[in-house]
């Protein structure tokens, strides 16, 4: 594998898991990126509800071994502790190999197990270039 940066574009979800169901008001979806050792949040889509747009970017160091995104999604609450609304795995092996993933989308996996909605994230990946000097030196 390959090390490089990685560039997430964060653009939206569709279809997850309202978490206000006792409120009139639309749930306030943000979302946690994690590669490996490194975390990034969201802004938090207020109000919208099941179908947010972050329309972001994150970067990303790619290091050996790492093949997976993580991205775990919740709901902002103001009183109480935030909820947890599901988490999409995505894969790298294919952007580490073609450097360039257009949009696709991701099942979001509630607690329960189950799909409910989608994530949809774009990829970029940029390999660390390896520079090799030739002729010799004299020092």
């Amino acid at each position: 594998m390959v090390k490089g940066a990685l560039e997430v574009h964060l653009r939206g979800a569709t279809g997850i898991k309202n978490t206000d169901f006792l409120s009139t008001e639309k749930c306030d979806p943000y979302a946690i990126l994690t590669c490996w050792r490194q975390s990034f949040q969201s802004t938090t889509a207020k109000r919208q509800g099941s179908n947010p747009i972050w329309n972001q970017k994150f970067l990303f160091v790619v290091e050996d071994g790492v093949s997976e995104l993580f991205i775990k999604l919740y709901d902002e609450d103001r009183f109480t502790g935030d909820d947890f609304i599901g988490s999409a795995k995505v894969p790298l092996n294919r952007v580490l190999s073609e450097l360039d993933h257009p949009l696709a989308s991701y099942n979001v996996i509630r607690p329960s197990g189950k799909v409910k909605g989608e994530v949809m994230v774009a990829l970029k990946f940029t390999p660390k270039v390896r520079r090799h000097y030739r002729g010799s030196h004299s020092f």
